[in-house]
Parts: structure tokens; C-alpha cells; sequence
């Protein structure tokens, strides 16, 4: 398994989204989540669960959404 990490104050979505696309066309399997506080991505992806947490696929790639949880909130 390989990982890459992408970190930093600008928003990347656009970015990841289409590094995540280029990756599935050389058969790769790609897994997006978003740890981030704004969590944008849940406005791109559709829902399909009803819990606040969900994995869910676009457009070939599977991403992971609202599953930042801020310090102290444990």
C-alpha cells in the first residue's frame, strides 16, 4: 500500500480529485479523506448514508468525509 499526504493552508479538492482520477486510470485504487476543518469535499460527493461519517465513491474514487474531529471532543 502507498500513501501520499498532502498538507497546508490552500484548499486542494480540485487537485486531489484529479491526481485521484489520473490514478485510477493506471488501475490503482484510490482512497480520498478528508481530515480537513472546512471538510469542502462533502459538498462534491453525494451522500448515500444517512450518518454523519461516510465513505462513499465519485467518479471512481472512494472518499472518506466528515471524519475530522477537532481536539478536545473526544
Amino acid at each position: 500500500m502507498e500513501q501520499i499526504g498532502f498538507i497546508g493552508v490552500n484548499d486542494k479538492k480540485d487537485l486531489l480529485l484529479n491526481i485521484a482520477k489520473t490514478m485510477t486510470k493506471l488501475n490503482k485504487t484510490v482512497l480520498i479523506v478528508d481530515a480537513t476543518m472546512m471538510q469542502r469535499l462533502r459538498y462534491i460527493v453525494p451522500r448515500i448514508s444517512s450518518t454523519p461519517t461516510y465513505v462513499s465513491e465519485y467518479d471512481g474514487v472512494d472518499v472518506a468525509v466528515r471524519f475530522y474531529e477537532p481536539y478536545g471532543n473526544s
